[in-house]
């Protein structure tokens, strides 16, 4: 049947803790061999002043440096099964923040951090309190229903981000005997999945 996806959810109405969770995400001494932590998000890395100010900017009622009563900041941990762990975290991330959107009709900013500082790599994902909905912000409530879509597109995803990387490792042995064609070959085998289309992508989105 193959591991589950683990997928943690915890919420904060306090700015300042919300802040210090991201400053912890991204300072967190790494593990060996692993690089700087940089925060990215749906399109691109961002400095953690840059994250700050987009947590602040989408909550209900308006920025206005986070502090008014209605601050609100979930905090999501997901973490890939290791027997179908797809390469690229960060793709599995904006794909499935991408199809809770979608499934909500509702605009979602978030921010998030990976972590490959134990056996288990996995992300850190934190949620701005407000998105757009019907032309109106709203407060973003997530509950069971929410968590059962975010597992399942998860693990919809890793398998087929374990498909493609099969599929490339037996061209792989195909190309064995023909140099040209497993520098082809091996140069796909380093993208990750378009989880639409299911097809082999060049994913270095960030």
């Amino acid at each position: 049947m193959g591991q589950p996806l683990i997928l943690r959810h915890t919420y904060t109405r306090s700015r300042d803790t919300a802040r210090a969770g991201l400053r912890y995400y991204q300072m967190r001494p790494r593990g060996e061999d692993e690089p700087p932590r940089s925060i990215f998000g749906a399109d691109g890395t961002m400095t953690r002043d840059e994250a700050y100010r987009l947590l602040d900017a989408h909550q209900v009622g308006g920025g206005a440096g986070g502090a008014h009563r209605g601050y609100l900041a979930h905090r999501l941990m997901l973490s890939p099964p290791a027997d179908r762990r797809p390469d690229d975290l960060r793709a599995l991330t904006r794909h499935v923040m991408a199809e809770l959107a979608r499934d909500r009709r509702q605009a979602l900013h978030w921010v998030a951090v990976e972590h490959r500082n134990t056996g288990h790599p996995h992300v850190h994902i934190v949620l701005c309190g407000g998105g757009e909905r019907d032309g109106m912000v709203r407060e973003v409530r997530l509950d069971r229903g929410d968590h059962a879509r975010i597992k399942e597109d998860g693990l919809d995803y890793c398998r087929l981000a374990a498909r493609v990387r099969d599929d490339w490792d037996r061209a792989l042995d195909r190309a064995a005997g023909a140099p040209a064609a497993r520098a082809h070959v091996a140069t796909g085998r380093s993208g990750a999945v378009d989880g639409r289309a299911g097809r082999a992508d060049d994913f270095a989105r960030g």
